[in-house]
C-alpha cells in the first residue's frame, strides 16, 4: 500500500513540477501562432510594393495570377519559419531535445526553399524574355521554324532554372552539375545562333555599304 502511494505521490509531484514548464511552452507557442500570420501578411504586403507586375509586363506575361501564387508561397514560408522559430524554445522548455534538433534542421532548411523559389521565379521571367528575344532574332525564318527555335531557348532556360532550384535544395547535386554544363552550352549555342542569324541582314548591308564607299 505504501509502495503504491509513494509511486502515485512521485507521479503527482512530477506532474505538478512540470506544469510551469508546460504553461511556459504553451505561452511561447501561442505568441508564435499570433505573430506567424502577421508575418505572412506583412511579407505579402511588402512584396506588393515592388513593381514585379511591371517586370511581368516587360517579360510579355499578361496573366499576373501566377505572381499572386508566388507571393502567397513566399508568405507561407515566412509564416512557417516564424512558427518554427517559436516552436524550438517551446520544445526546449518542455524537454524534447531530440525533437528540437529535427525542427532546428528544418528551420535552417527553409531559406534554401525560399531561395529556390526566387530562382524559379527569375527563371520563369527570363524564359519568356528569351522566347521573345529569339523569336524576333529569327523573324526572317518561317513561322514554325522561328517558334520552334524560340521555344527551345525558352525551355532551356526553364530547365536551367529548375536544375538551379534543385541544386539549391540539395537534390542530386553531382548530377545537376553535369546537367548544368550541358544546359549552359545549349543556351550559349542558341544565343550565338540567334545573334548570327538575326544580325545576318544587318551585317550584309553594312558590308555592301563599305564596299560601295571603297569603289567610289
Amino acid at each position: 500500500m505504501n509502495v503504491a502511494f509513494d509511486v502515485f505521490k512521485s507521479i503527482y509531484s512530477n506532474v505538478i513540477a512540470y506544469i510551469p514548464a508546460l504553461l511556459s511552452g504553451v505561452g511561447i507557442l501561442l505568441v508564435g501562432l499570433i505573430i506567424a500570420p502577421i508575418a505572412n501578411k506583412l511579407t505579402i504586403a511588402l512584396l506588393k510594393l515592388f513593381e514585379i507586375t511591371r517586370i511581368y509586363s516587360l517579360a510579355g506575361i499578361k496573366n499576373t495570377q501566377s505572381l499572386n501564387i508566388w507571393r502567397k508561397l513566399i508568405g507561407e514560408i515566412i509564416r512557417w519559419a516564424v512558427l518554427l522559430a517559436f516552436l524550438i524554445p517551446a520544445l526546449e522548455v518542455w524537454g524534447f531535445s531530440r525533437i528540437v534538433t529535427i525542427v532546428n534542421n528544418l528551420l535552417f532548411y527553409l531559406p534554401n526553399v525560399l531561395i529556390a523559389m526566387v530562382i524559379s521565379l527569375i527563371g520563369y521571367l527570363l524564359s519568356n524574355v528569351t522566347y521573345r528575344f529569339l523569336l524576333q532574332s529569327v523573324s526572317t525564318f518561317e513561322k514554325k521554324i522561328a517558334q520552334t527555335f524560340a521555344l527551345s531557348g525558352k525551355y532551356a532556360v526553364v530547365i536551367f532554372a529548375t536544375l538551379a532550384s534543385l541544386n539549391q535544395l540539395g537534390v542530386a547535386q553531382d548530377l545537376i552539375r553535369i546537367l548544368f554544363t550541358g544546359i549552359v552550352f545549349t543556351i550559349t549555342l542558341a544565343l550565338g545562333l540567334a545573334f548570327g542569324l538575326g544580325g545576318k541582314d544587318v551585317a550584309r548591308e553594312t558590308l555592301e555599304g563599305i564596299q560601295k564607299k571603297l569603289s567610289k
